[in-house]
């Protein structure tokens, strides 16, 4: 057994899609969370706002996902799957613009 402290590892991969309905003209936000290489939590869904670029998009995507980092986070700490989270989360977002 080694260092679960070391061992777990928790990311964040986010994207946004910018107008993908012709209709509403609404753009859709997903997201995954990795531990360990494996997804644990993902979520695909069209955001209830319009915008008005792509950067905007990104933007939502990353809240969403931020606030479930906050729950994931928690769930890993109340199941006992280490005494503690110490290390943040690591979030990647593939926008510059959003990034910036």
């Amino acid at each position: 057994g080694g260092d679960l402290k070391r061992e777990l590892r928790v990311f964040c991969y986010t994207d946004a899609r910018y107008l993908t309905d012709a209709d509403d003209l609404k753009s859709q936000t997903g997201y995954v969370f990795v531990l360990n290489g494996g997804a644990v939590e993902w979520k695909i869904t069209k955001q209830s706002n319009f915008v008005t670029s792509s950067a905007e998009a990104e933007y939502i995507a990353a809240f969403d996902a931020f606030k479930e980092a906050v729950w994931v986070r928690k769930f890993i700490y109340g199941h006992g799957v280490v005494p503690t989270i110490e290390e943040p989360i690591s979030m990647y977002c593939d926008n510059t613009g959003a990034i910036a």
